[in-house]
């Protein structure tokens, strides 16, 4: 392992990519023998849509298995499958059949299991990626030629640094804030090094540090924390929650940046 000035170097590689492709730029992920250029299906452009396309002809959407048998795209899938994109290249219902703002049914396109011989790994490292991105895991892959602009993210570095793997948690600001169910409270925000999520820590009240601690893990919810959604009791659970540590004498309660339990918010209006 080598750190250079920033910290480890193959973390720093992952986190940019992951920073890529939420931009909507492709990456190259590679294995010793296959290197494709990899674009997120939900942020990828239309010119370099068009680019990976009109290389070669082999740009293939590659979707999980999970949503190939939700689409009926293929109901026995085990695995990821590839649809094949001809040019002219159809933005709008590529996302249609990756589920991104609706649904699609295009008979008579070309499904393969695998596009290339040994791309399991490649194709399973991005859809990790892109899953990390908080973007739905549906990817565009190509055999392009990589240029010097892209850049190139082994795919073991991805399994190793993906975040929640190689990430540090540090923290950043504190500050006494009066709550409704609990006056005496202190707010800590701590911040991922890697990722940039920020997660919070409630001190409620005064609890004996030395001794058991009630804590309550609470997953962000900005629907029904924050505008009382009726699809859910996040909120009065998180009101409950202080109510009831405040009542115990004191605690703890971690507030983490794990929206729609972690697939971001845009995924969780779309489900």
């Amino acid at each position: 392992m080598h750190d250079d000035i920033n910290g480890d170097t193959k973390a720093l590689v992952v986190d940019r990519a992951i920073g890529e492709l939420r931009r909507g730029r492709c990456i190259a992920v590679s294995t010793a023998g296959l290197t494709l250029v990899i674009g997120a299906a939900e942020t990828i452009q239309r010119p370099q849509l068009e680019r990976l396309i009109g290389a070669g002809g082999n740009a293939f959407l590659m979707l999980t298995a999970e949503r190939a048998r939700a689409s009926g795209l293929d109901a026995n899938a085990a695995g990821p499958i590839g649809l094949a994109l001809d040019a002219p290249a159809d933005l709008e219902l590529m996302r249609l059949l990756a589920g991104i703002g609706g649904r699609a049914h295009a008979p008579g396109l070309q499904i393969v299991t695998m596009p290339w011989p040994n791309a399991a790994p490649v194709i399973d490292a991005a859809q990790k990626l892109v899953k990390s991105a908080r973007l739905v895991p549906a990817i565009v892959a190509s055999r392009a030629p990589v240029d010097p602009s892209l850049l190139a993210v082994p795919a073991d570095d991805i399994a190793d640094f993906a975040p929640g793997t190689g990430s540090g948690i540090h923290l950043v600001s504190e500050s006494r804030v009066p709550l409704a169910g609990s006056e005496h409270s202190r707010v800590a925000l701590f911040r991922d090094d890697y990722g940039g999520s920020e997660h919070v820590a409630v001190l409620i009240g005064q609890p004996d540090l030395a001794s058991s601690v009630p804590v309550r893990l609470h997953s962000a919810c900005l629907t029904g924390d924050l505008l009382a959604s009726l699809r859910c009791d996040c909120g009065e659970q998180l009101t409950t929650a202080v109510e009831r540590i405040a009542a115990l004498g004191g605690g703890i309660l971690l507030y983490l940046d794990q929206e729609g339990r972690s697939i971001g918010l845009a995924n969780k209006l779309r489900a």
